[in-house]
Protein backbone atom coordinates (compact mmCIF):
# COMPACT_ATOMS: atom_id res chain seq x y z
CA UNK A 1 0.00 0.00 0.00
CA UNK A 2 2.88 2.70 0.58
CA UNK A 3 4.84 1.57 -2.57
CA UNK A 4 1.29 2.32 -4.62
CA UNK A 5 0.85 5.51 -2.69
CA UNK A 6 4.56 6.48 -2.97
CA UNK A 7 5.00 5.47 -6.70
CA UNK A 8 1.33 7.89 -7.34
CA UNK A 9 3.25 10.63 -5.11
CA UNK A 10 6.31 11.07 -7.33
CA UNK A 11 4.11 10.81 -10.18
CA UNK A 12 2.40 13.87 -9.02
CA UNK A 13 5.87 15.24 -7.85
CA UNK A 14 4.12 15.31 -4.35
CA UNK A 15 7.74 15.41 -2.65
CA UNK A 16 6.65 16.55 0.91
CA UNK A 17 4.64 13.00 0.71
CA UNK A 18 7.39 10.97 -1.21
CA UNK A 19 9.79 11.93 1.87
CA UNK A 20 6.90 11.51 4.30
CA UNK A 21 6.60 7.86 3.26
CA UNK A 22 10.06 7.52 2.65
CA UNK A 23 10.57 8.18 6.35
CA UNK A 24 7.60 5.96 7.36
CA UNK A 25 9.30 2.81 5.24
CA UNK A 26 12.86 3.68 6.90
CA UNK A 27 11.69 3.76 10.18
CA UNK A 28 9.35 0.67 10.00
CA UNK A 29 12.52 -1.18 8.66
CA UNK A 30 15.00 0.31 11.79
CA UNK A 31 11.93 -0.80 14.13
CA UNK A 32 11.69 -4.68 12.71
CA UNK A 33 15.63 -4.88 13.08
CA UNK A 34 15.69 -3.08 16.42
CA UNK A 35 12.69 -5.71 17.77
CA UNK A 36 14.36 -8.53 15.80
CA UNK A 37 17.91 -7.44 18.04
CA UNK A 38 16.06 -7.13 21.64
CA UNK A 39 14.84 -10.46 20.78
CA UNK A 40 17.94 -12.01 20.30
CA UNK A 41 19.32 -9.87 23.12
CA UNK A 42 16.98 -11.20 25.09
CA UNK A 43 17.64 -15.09 24.13
CA UNK A 44 20.86 -14.71 24.44
CA UNK A 45 20.79 -13.46 27.57
CA UNK A 46 18.81 -16.36 29.45
CA UNK A 47 20.58 -18.93 27.38
CA UNK A 48 23.69 -17.31 29.92
CA UNK A 49 21.68 -16.88 32.44
CA UNK A 50 20.83 -20.65 32.74
CA UNK A 51 24.35 -21.86 31.98
CA UNK A 52 25.84 -19.17 34.89
CA UNK A 53 23.53 -21.11 37.29
CA UNK A 54 24.65 -24.17 36.35
CA UNK A 55 28.59 -22.99 36.39
CA UNK A 56 28.01 -21.92 40.04
CA UNK A 57 26.10 -25.09 40.97
CA UNK A 58 28.90 -26.19 39.87
CA UNK A 59 31.62 -24.68 41.70
CA UNK A 60 29.45 -25.24 44.30
CA UNK A 61 29.52 -28.74 44.28
CA UNK A 62 32.86 -28.84 43.44
CA UNK A 63 33.92 -26.83 46.43
CA UNK A 64 31.46 -28.97 48.53
CA UNK A 65 33.20 -32.31 47.31
CA UNK A 66 36.60 -30.67 48.16
CA UNK A 67 35.95 -29.95 51.55
CA UNK A 68 34.05 -33.22 52.26
CA UNK A 69 37.12 -35.21 50.78
CA UNK A 70 39.84 -33.40 53.22
CA UNK A 71 37.67 -33.77 56.51
CA UNK A 72 37.29 -37.22 55.27
CA UNK A 73 40.99 -37.76 55.05
CA UNK A 74 41.46 -36.15 58.31
CA UNK A 75 39.30 -38.43 60.03
CA UNK A 76 40.77 -41.34 58.07
CA UNK A 77 44.63 -40.72 58.27
CA UNK A 78 45.23 -40.95 62.14
CA UNK A 79 43.82 -44.26 61.69
CA UNK A 80 46.26 -45.66 58.87
CA UNK A 81 48.95 -44.17 60.17
CA UNK A 82 48.56 -45.75 63.80
CA UNK A 83 48.20 -48.77 62.58
CA UNK A 84 51.22 -47.96 60.36
CA UNK A 85 53.44 -47.39 63.36
CA UNK A 86 52.37 -50.38 65.06
CA UNK A 87 53.09 -52.19 61.85
CA UNK A 88 56.49 -50.61 61.38
CA UNK A 89 56.99 -51.41 65.33
CA UNK A 90 56.07 -55.00 65.16
CA UNK A 91 54.07 -54.45 67.71
CA UNK A 92 51.72 -57.39 68.57
CA UNK A 93 49.58 -56.12 71.98
CA UNK A 94 45.57 -55.98 71.88
CA UNK A 95 45.61 -52.57 70.83
CA UNK A 96 47.95 -52.88 67.92
CA UNK A 97 45.71 -56.05 66.68
CA UNK A 98 42.75 -53.46 67.42
CA UNK A 99 44.47 -50.49 65.68
CA UNK A 100 45.74 -52.51 62.37
CA UNK A 101 41.72 -54.15 62.61
CA UNK A 102 40.29 -50.71 62.46
CA UNK A 103 42.35 -49.81 59.82
CA UNK A 104 40.81 -52.08 57.70
CA UNK A 105 38.14 -50.74 56.28
CA UNK A 106 40.24 -47.11 55.11
CA UNK A 107 42.88 -49.04 53.60
CA UNK A 108 40.47 -50.62 50.92
CA UNK A 109 38.53 -47.36 50.09
CA UNK A 110 41.18 -45.55 48.53
CA UNK A 111 40.09 -41.54 47.82
CA UNK A 112 40.32 -40.28 44.00
CA UNK A 113 40.11 -36.43 42.71
CA UNK A 114 36.50 -35.09 42.58
CA UNK A 115 35.69 -32.66 39.99
CA UNK A 116 33.30 -31.27 37.88
CA UNK A 117 33.64 -29.59 34.73
CA UNK A 118 30.91 -30.13 32.16
CA UNK A 119 29.10 -26.75 32.94
CA UNK A 120 32.52 -24.40 33.14
CA UNK A 121 33.54 -26.12 29.45
CA UNK A 122 30.07 -25.02 28.01
CA UNK A 123 30.35 -21.82 29.80
CA UNK A 124 33.47 -21.20 28.32
CA UNK A 125 33.42 -22.55 24.95
CA UNK A 126 30.49 -20.40 23.93
CA UNK A 127 31.95 -16.68 22.68
CA UNK A 128 28.59 -15.27 22.77
CA UNK A 129 29.10 -14.97 26.84
CA UNK A 130 31.94 -12.89 26.30
CA UNK A 131 30.00 -9.62 26.68
CA UNK A 132 28.21 -10.40 29.92
CA UNK A 133 31.88 -11.46 31.70
CA UNK A 134 34.01 -9.37 33.25
CA UNK A 135 37.88 -10.55 32.24
CA UNK A 136 39.01 -11.27 35.84
CA UNK A 137 36.18 -13.70 36.26
CA UNK A 138 37.29 -15.13 32.67
CA UNK A 139 40.40 -15.77 33.93
CA UNK A 140 39.43 -17.39 37.18
CA UNK A 141 37.29 -19.37 35.07
CA UNK A 142 40.41 -20.26 32.74
CA UNK A 143 42.40 -20.99 35.77
CA UNK A 144 40.04 -23.26 36.75
CA UNK A 145 39.89 -25.48 33.89
CA UNK A 146 43.36 -25.68 33.57
CA UNK A 147 44.31 -26.37 37.50
CA UNK A 148 41.48 -29.14 37.16
CA UNK A 149 42.79 -30.33 34.50
CA UNK A 150 46.28 -30.75 35.49
CA UNK A 151 44.92 -31.82 39.09
CA UNK A 152 43.28 -34.66 37.52
CA UNK A 153 45.60 -35.79 35.31
CA UNK A 154 48.68 -36.06 38.59
CA UNK A 155 45.29 -38.44 40.10
CA UNK A 156 44.71 -40.69 37.59
CA UNK A 157 48.73 -41.60 37.39
CA UNK A 158 48.41 -41.73 41.13
CA UNK A 159 45.25 -44.05 40.74
CA UNK A 160 47.42 -45.83 38.95
CA UNK A 161 50.32 -46.35 40.49
CA UNK A 162 48.71 -47.59 43.16
CA UNK A 163 45.97 -49.96 42.05
CA UNK A 164 45.56 -53.27 43.30
CA UNK A 165 43.23 -56.20 41.96
CA UNK A 166 42.15 -58.92 44.52
CA UNK A 167 44.91 -61.23 42.81
CA UNK A 168 47.41 -59.09 43.60
CA UNK A 169 46.61 -59.15 47.60
CA UNK A 170 49.68 -59.26 50.15
CA UNK A 171 49.99 -63.10 51.72
CA UNK A 172 48.76 -61.63 55.23
CA UNK A 173 45.65 -60.34 53.57
CA UNK A 174 42.42 -62.00 52.45
CA UNK A 175 39.08 -61.11 51.80
CA UNK A 176 36.44 -61.90 54.41
CA UNK A 177 32.73 -63.01 54.01
CA UNK A 178 29.88 -60.56 52.51
CA UNK A 179 29.66 -57.39 54.27
CA UNK A 180 26.71 -56.09 52.86
CA UNK A 181 23.12 -57.48 51.92
CA UNK A 182 23.48 -56.76 48.48
CA UNK A 183 24.91 -54.10 45.72
CA UNK A 184 21.69 -52.15 46.14
CA UNK A 185 23.27 -51.30 50.27
CA UNK A 186 26.30 -50.35 48.60
CA UNK A 187 24.13 -47.63 45.94
CA UNK A 188 21.90 -46.39 48.54
CA UNK A 189 25.25 -45.05 49.93
CA UNK A 190 26.27 -44.24 46.50
CA UNK A 191 23.30 -41.81 46.38
CA UNK A 192 23.16 -40.60 49.74
CA UNK A 193 24.68 -37.52 50.89
CA UNK A 194 27.45 -38.78 51.83
CA UNK A 195 28.78 -41.13 49.12
CA UNK A 196 32.29 -40.79 49.97
CA UNK A 197 32.34 -44.18 51.76
CA UNK A 198 30.12 -46.40 50.36
CA UNK A 199 30.15 -49.94 53.02
CA UNK A 200 32.51 -52.92 51.31
CA UNK A 201 30.97 -56.05 50.13
CA UNK A 202 33.89 -58.06 51.24
CA UNK A 203 36.13 -56.56 54.04
CA UNK A 204 39.85 -57.70 53.82
CA UNK A 205 40.94 -59.52 57.06
CA UNK A 206 44.53 -60.42 58.38
CA UNK A 207 45.31 -63.94 57.62
CA UNK A 208 48.67 -64.21 59.75
CA UNK A 209 49.66 -62.96 63.40
CA UNK A 210 50.80 -59.58 63.02
CA UNK A 211 54.30 -60.68 64.02
CA UNK A 212 54.49 -61.90 60.79
CA UNK A 213 52.05 -59.25 59.00
CA UNK A 214 54.38 -56.77 59.78
CA UNK A 215 57.33 -58.38 58.30
CA UNK A 216 54.65 -58.09 54.77
CA UNK A 217 56.56 -55.83 52.58
CA UNK A 218 53.70 -55.96 50.59
CA UNK A 219 51.21 -55.48 53.15
CA UNK A 220 52.60 -52.51 54.49
CA UNK A 221 53.16 -50.89 51.09
CA UNK A 222 49.35 -50.93 51.03
CA UNK A 223 49.57 -48.61 54.36
CA UNK A 224 51.75 -46.31 52.64
CA UNK A 225 50.53 -46.27 49.14
CA UNK A 226 47.49 -45.20 50.66
CA UNK A 227 48.89 -42.47 53.32
CA UNK A 228 50.77 -40.80 50.23
CA UNK A 229 47.45 -40.78 47.82
CA UNK A 230 45.62 -39.06 50.71
CA UNK A 231 48.70 -36.75 51.34
CA UNK A 232 48.06 -36.10 47.32
CA UNK A 233 44.76 -36.26 47.45
CA UNK A 234 44.11 -33.65 50.34
CA UNK A 235 46.82 -31.56 49.22
CA UNK A 236 45.21 -31.21 45.00
CA UNK A 237 41.54 -30.73 46.96
CA UNK A 238 43.13 -27.83 49.22
CA UNK A 239 44.37 -26.23 45.83
CA UNK A 240 41.43 -26.11 44.55
CA UNK A 241 39.38 -24.95 46.96
CA UNK A 242 40.94 -21.53 47.25
CA UNK A 243 40.59 -21.19 43.23
CA UNK A 244 37.02 -22.17 43.53
CA UNK A 245 35.96 -19.58 46.02
CA UNK A 246 38.31 -16.52 43.98
CA UNK A 247 35.79 -17.64 41.05
CA UNK A 248 32.08 -17.76 42.65
CA UNK A 249 33.29 -13.91 44.52
CA UNK A 250 34.15 -13.09 41.15
CA UNK A 251 31.16 -14.05 39.59
CA UNK A 252 29.24 -12.42 42.57
CA UNK A 253 28.20 -15.63 44.24
CA UNK A 254 30.76 -16.01 47.15
CA UNK A 255 30.12 -18.98 49.77
CA UNK A 256 30.49 -18.45 53.37
CA UNK A 257 34.02 -18.99 55.12
CA UNK A 258 34.77 -22.73 56.27
CA UNK A 259 37.59 -23.54 58.60
CA UNK A 260 39.85 -26.12 56.90
CA UNK A 261 41.07 -29.61 58.09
Amino acid sequence: MILRRLTKNVKDQNWFAVVLDFVIVVLGILIAFQITNWSTAREERRVYDEAFERLVTELNRNLAMQRAVRRDIATELPIIQTALEDLRACRTGENAIANVNAAMVPLNSPYIMLLETAALEQFLNNDAFLRYQSTDARESLLEILRVSELLLWEDRLSQERNSLSTSELPDSLSLGPLAVSGPDEILNVMLSDSPLSPPLYREPVITVPLNEACKDKAFLGLFYDWEASAFGISIRAGVMEPELRKALDLLGRPVAEETTP
